[in-house]
């Protein structure tokens, strides 16, 4: 009888589980266990301590990797939260003012990923979303960052090398409510990073391969793209 009603409440708890989401259901993770307690308590009764050690071993086996997964993730994301607590967010393709074409694509991919990462809150289609996150590519610059001269390298006299490039790159966020298009917050990002210049034949020379620099900025302007977004998602969740 007492392992019928053991029975029972597991299976309640898994069903009540598997409808919940986010803190409700580490919640429920938690409560699991102090049920679990209750069972092994009971069944101690009927079957010796040793039955009930072999049962509790077997149990934590099956739901502390669950547990521990929500207590990590717990502490990782803390408190935080979309301005207002909004849940229903759409994260149109970001808008490009610079010369880099498609370059929106990976700033606009890194947001949505560090969303879903977090399950603050749900990327949803715009007519079901209860706030936007639009983003605006300001400016893509490059300058140099490293030259060489005639003195340094086998190369004419009076010629400058270019060594390492620097690209500074800056963004706008802005999150709007789409009942009123009020702004709930908003917040402007800028970065820089470095990368050398292709090089060919003895050290210190370099060569215009425009093909190598398009992959090298491409390249840089991708990871930047990632760095630049989980920055964004840390403050827009912030404090609220």
């Amino acid at each position: 009888m007492l392992r019928t009603h053991a029975h029972k409440l597991i299976g309640f708890l898994g069903r009540r589980q598997s409808s919940k989401s986010g803190s409700f259901q580490r919640a429920d993770r938690l409560n699991t266990w102090g049920v679990i307690v209750i069972v092994v308590a009971m069944c101690s009764s009927s079957r010796g301590p040793r039955f009930s050690i072999l049962l509790l071993l077997a149990l934590a086996t099956l739901i502390a990797p669950g547990i521990l997964g929500g207590c990590a993730y717990s502490m990782g994301t803390g408190d935080r939260r979309l301005p207002e607590g909004y849940r229903l967010v759409a994260v149109p393709v970001f808008k490009n003012a610079t010369q880099e074409v498609g370059i929106e694509v990976p700033f606009t991919n890194a947001i949505i990923r560090e969303l879903e990462r977090s399950q603050i809150a749900r990327v949803v289609p715009r007519t079901e979303a209860q706030v936007v996150l639009e983003g605006n590519i300001a400016r893509i610059q490059y300058d140099v960052a490293n030259q060489i001269s005639d003195t340094t390298a086998i190369i004419p006299k009076g010629t400058l090398l270019n060594t390492e490039y620097r690209i500074t790159v800056l963004t706008t966020l802005i999150l709007k409510r789409l009942s009123d298009g009020a702004t709930l917050w908003s917040e402007e990002f800028s970065t820089q990073k470095s990368y050398l210049a292709p090089k060919i034949g003895l050290e210190g020379l370099n060569s215009a391969n425009a093909l190598y620099n398009h992959s090298a900025r491409q390249e840089n302007l991708s990871a930047m793209a990632v760095d630049m977004m989980s920055e964004a998602h840390g403050r827009l969740t912030e404090n609220f």
